[in-house]
């Protein structure tokens, strides 16, 4: 970054820009009190001789003699003329002397011209110059010069300040520009960083989401084997527990990678807010205080509700660990809109209407080294084993996953507040954000299509829905599915299908296997949010879905949901 003058310097330049100026009109002074004397006698002698000839030349013409009485008619003759004060007239036979005196002034130069008559020399005329009317104007010509360079050395150090000012604009601009440049070029890599930790973090989930799954179905059927009581079923429920938090952990990786699976709603923000303050006020202790204000006409969102209940419950534990002691708190919504100058300093954020989520806390802050790495997964400043550091990175991915924003704000001893931008979804009416209830069927009769290209996670399910009663039809590929499909003599009630698999896509395969079998009903289950956005009906919920890993609870649940629902829902 180059660097620019500061005003000291600037000063320094003004300072000895006058000085070169109060030099250059001493230097005219001098000049002209060494120079102007000599002017003055060079242009007295001039005229003086030029008056003497004038003189001589009158009294030659034949019509003029030396006649004392006519000194007057060649005093007459100079009247005009008022540097000339004083006439003297000599006449050589006489010796007589003629004087007309035209002024009292001492300080004159003389100039005497012999004059001759018919080739004699007939006396002398002398004619005296005044000298303080030379002085006079040659001071005036200095006054006009010394005025004019005044004025020019004026006006060049007024333009030599307005060419600084410019070129001091033109630098703070220029740096302004190239300060911008750098903080757009250090955001930039931090989203580089961000999106590849998040990438990692996604593949590594996506797989272990499968292994996660096989292990929580096949425990939960040797759970139902195995009597209550028993030594092994204690032991089967730990590993339970632990794959349960295994996959919760999973899920929040997603979540930060953008990754996860969701099931968005049109929803009011406020709605979600209102029903978790109970369970945020039990979260965070007595001891803070809870604020919440909500904006009245609160623009809808397009969002799953599970993960803003996932984002607040994080965000206000954060603030919690924050607060030592008695602190406060405070909630609330608003409608914004964001325009281009806002989105210059913001780079993950876009022109246009957005919901903002506020969440201030009176806690100690954090310093400016601190903010920059809070977002990362597995950053935390609290003591070993306390905390994952994958709270505030799962808000992060949340976030960014539903096309928003966060922004950030803290200082050390005076709080922090997270501010999160989620896109207003058109002028849709907000639905209830909270999951239908659904009587659920311990046993089933229906005929099941299940397509899944991971062979442990497939046996699992089928196994799974077999004891529930329900007759499964396994496929690895779409291939083999279509094949089953089209060979299959009885009724398929539901194709249960993975999204992503070789050779074909579960949205391409339920089209196909629906040309066949009109009636059957869908539902797309995958661990990988990349699978969900590339299908808006999926996207918006409008198609039913379930999640990677699940629990046997889960799923048969979910079939039984879907096997219930009118014939009518679309795919």
């Amino acid at each position: 970054m180059s660097s620019l003058r500061s005003p000291s310097v600037d000063r320094r330049l003004m300072g000895g820009l006058t000085v070169v100026i109060v030099g250059c009109l001493a230097l005219v002074v001098i000049v002209t009190a060494v120079v102007a004397p000599r002017f003055e006698e060079a242009a007295l002698r001039a005229d003086t001789k030029i008056a003497g000839a004038r003189v001589a030349e009158m009294l030659a013409d034949p019509l003029w003699d030396l006649d004392l009485n006519r000194a007057e008619l060649i005093g007459k003759a100079f009247a005009s003329d008022k540097r000339v004060v004083r006439l003297t007239i000599l006449e050589s036979e006489s010796g007589e002397t003629r004087t007309i005196e035209r002024s009292a002034a001492t300080d004159t130069i003389l100039e005497s011209q012999p004059v001759s008559y018919n080739g004699h020399a007939v006396g002398r005329i002398g004619l005296a110059f005044d000298r303080g009317i030379y002085r006079a104007q040659i001071l005036r010509d200095v006054s006009v010069a010394t005025s004019v360079a005044m004025l020019v050395l004026i006006a060049s150090l007024v333009g030599m300040r307005w060419q600084l000012g410019k070129l001091r604009e033109s630098e703070l601009a220029r740096s302004a520009a190239e300060e911008a440049l750098q903080q757009t070029h250090a955001a930039l890599a931090q989203a580089q960083k961000m999106e590849s930790i998040g990438r990692l973090a996604g593949g590594v989930a996506h797989d272990f989401n499968n292994m996660l799954g096989v292990i929580m179905g096949h425990v939960e059927l040797a759970l139902r084997r195995t009597p209550p009581g028993a030594p092994l079923h204690d032991d089967l429920a730990e590993v339970l527990k632990a794959t349960v938090r295994s996959a919760d952990l999973t899920r929040q990786l997603l979540a930060f990678a953008r990754k996860q699976e969701i099931v968005p709603r049109v929803m009011n923000v406020n709605e979600v807010m209102e029903d978790s303050l109970t369970m945020l006020k039990r979260l965070i202790g007595e001891d803070i205080d809870v604020s919440w204000q909500a904006e009245a006409e609160l623009w809808p969102i397009l969002m799953d509700p599970s993960q803003l209940d996932q984002i607040i419950a994080n965000l206000c534990a954060n603030a919690r660990d924050a607060i030592h002691g008695v602190g406060t708190l405070r909630l609330a919504t608003a409608n914004c809109s964001v325009d281009a100058t806002f989105c210059a300093t913001h780079p993950e954020a876009e022109p246009g209407d957005y919901v903002k989520l506020s969440v201030s806390d009176s806690g100690s802050g954090m310093t400016e080294d601190v903010a920059a790495h809070i977002f990362e997964p597995f950053f935390t400043t609290k003591e070993e084993g306390h905390g994952t550091g994958l709270g505030l990175a799962t808000v992060y991915g949340a976030v960014l996953q539903n096309h928003g924003f966060i922004t950030l704000q803290s200082t050390v001893g005076k709080g922090t507040t997270f501010e999160l931008y989620f896109p207003r979804h058109g002028d849709a009416v907000a639905i209830s954000a909270r999951k239908r209830e659904y009587a659920v069927s311990e046993k089933g009769f229906e005929t099941i299509l299940i397509v899944e290209d991971e062979p442990m996670l497939l046996r699992m399910a089928a196994r799974a829905l077999e004891v529930h009663g329900y007759t499964v039809l396994r496929a690895g590929t779409p291939a083999d599915a279509i094949g089953v499909a089209a060979d299959h003599e009885g009724v398929i009630d539901l194709l249960l299908t993975d999204i992503v698999m070789p050779t074909m896509n579960g949205r391409d395969l339920a089209v196909a296997i629906m040309q066949r079998r009109a009636n059957v009903r869908v539902l797309f289950m995958s661990g990988y949010a990349a699978d969900i956005g590339r299908d808006e009906r999926l996207a918006t919920g409008e198609t039913h879905f379930i999640g990677k890993p699940f629990s046997l609870g889960e799923l048969t649940d979910k079939v039984r949901e879907v096997l219930d629902e009118d014939r009518s829902a679309a795919v």
